[in-house]
């Protein structure tokens, strides 16, 4: 007789139906998410950015160009390319032009201090930076301290004409600099073919906040990236729309949550990622989802509490309305936002939890079943989750006792970056 699974994982009796238990998870590159997309949703919008918009097919043929650049640039497999831009359409197309190469990805936050960026691009080993063009000081300031080669650079108008009063043009090369839209327009698209070891190789390597001494690049393998996109979509795919919806992105990409549930599970989905740049600008958050109907709007709880606060929100209720899950993580939601943020939207506020070691999201709350306000939810699929003692990992302790959470699945990091000590520390391999 077969084991009952919902007594070693009593949870799972708990899932919204059609939720698979246990997830298949194909041996990929990432940017074959946004490949296979392509060849289905060529025609349809990936990108929406300040009224400008970009098709699936575009989004394909413009990474397919910058690989072939970075190529040309010395970028080979196992090499690794930093990112340090907001919400522009650059950061997605740097992202999968970079893996396009074989490279790794590392993201650096635009509110990095000389310091800190200085300390990521040196930890990682990083010799290109694709980068907002405004950060060309700081970046210069520290480059004599790096291996840094090329400094590629963007601005905000090189892909939203609309904004730009003197329409597209090609931008001015920069003394020390590459353009990047120049860079892209004038490679013809011959991206580099190579095998991808999806449980080995790393697609980034992504820093995490450095709580507990230095900051730790978490290498997170292709397939760690490629099975929580699948495992999210599973718990979504009975609201969301394949190759139709719309998600609401103003979550920063260069941070983890973004980056996986913003745009590599939406480019996975074929669905539209709305680029807000500024989460701090709400009237702009208000006109992005007049414009675009968001179905998604993954987010954080200040987020929620900032939009309930203003005096015209009252303006934009009904625009409200597409809204049909919001992801919450990273804090705690207090009740009150929640039911309030609900209640005028008609929306689900789904609380979740993640890590950046883990892809990041190991537990979520069904979106049609049992909700536990205040709870981050249950594990997702093909994910075993238990509580232990904080000083010995091999107690499990009682139910409604404090302890230390331990989590297994295909999502969970390679290690950290060049520390075999903290990665022993934090991979038992004999937790379950």
């Amino acid at each position: 007789m077969s084991e009952n699974p919902y007594d070693a994982k009593p949870w799972l009796k708990f899932y919204d139906e059609g939720v698979p238990t246990e997830i298949e998870v194909p041996e990929k590159n990432v940017f074959e998410l946004l490949d296979d997309s392509a060849k289905e949703f060529g025609s349809r919008t990936a990108i929406w950015f300040i009224e400008h918009k970009t098709s699936y097919k575009k989004l394909k043929d413009i990474t397919d160009r910058l690989a072939t650049a970075l190529v040309d640039l010395g970028v080979k497999k196992g090499d690794v390319v930093a990112i340090m831009l907001p919400n522009f359409p650059q950061f997605i197309f740097s992202f999968y032009g970079i893996l396009k190469t074989g490279a790794m990805v590392t993201a650096c936050s635009v509110l990095h201090t000389e310091h800190e960026l200085t300390y990521q691009i040196n930890d990682s080993g990083a010799e290109i930076i694709i980068a907002w063009d405004n950060q060309v000081e700081k970046i210069n300031n520290i480059k004599d301290r790096t291996r840094l080669r090329h400094v590629i650079i963007t601005n905000v108008f090189d892909y939203a004409p609309m904004a730009n009063p003197l329409g597209q043009r090609e931008p001015p090369e920069i003394s020390g600099t590459i353009q990047l839209l120049n860079l892209i327009n004038k490679t013809k698209p011959k991206p580099p073919k190579f095998d991808t070891n999806a449980k080995e190789d790393i697609a980034i390597l992504q820093y995490t906040g450095g709580t507990t001494g230095l900051p730790k690049g978490a290498m997170l393998t292709h397939y760690n990236l490629v099975s929580n996109c699948i495992a999210m979509n599973k718990w979504t795919q009975t609201v969301i729309k394949r190759g139709k919806d719309t998600a609401l992105t103003t979550l920063p990409l260069f941070h983890i949550y973004g980056m996986q549930v913003c745009m590599n599970a939406s480019i996975m989905n074929g669905i539209t990622i709305a680029l807000h740049p500024d989460p701090r600008d709400q009237k702009g958050l208000f006109e992005v989802i007049k414009a675009t109907h968001p179905a998604m709007f993954p987010g954080v709880p200040t987020m929620y509490m900032r939009l309930l606060e203003r005096d015209d929100l009252e303006d934009y209720t009904k625009d409200l309305k597409s809204i049909k899950i919001c992801n919450t993580a990273a804090a705690p939601m207090p009740p009150e936002v929640l039911k309030e943020f609900e209640e005028r939207t008609g929306a689900t506020i789904i609380e979740g939890y993640g890590m950046t070691e883990a892809s990041p999201a190991t537990h979520l709350n069904p979106l049609k079943g049992k909700r536990k306000i205040g709870s981050v939810g249950l594990a997702l699929p093909s994910t075993e989750t238990k509580i232990v003692d904080v000083d010995d990992y091999t107690k499990i302790i009682p139910i409604g006792e404090q302890g230390e959470i331990m989590i297994k699945g295909p999502q969970i990091m390679k290690g950290y970056w060049n520390k075999p000590e903290e990665t022993a520390n934090q991979l038992k391999m004999d937790g379950f």
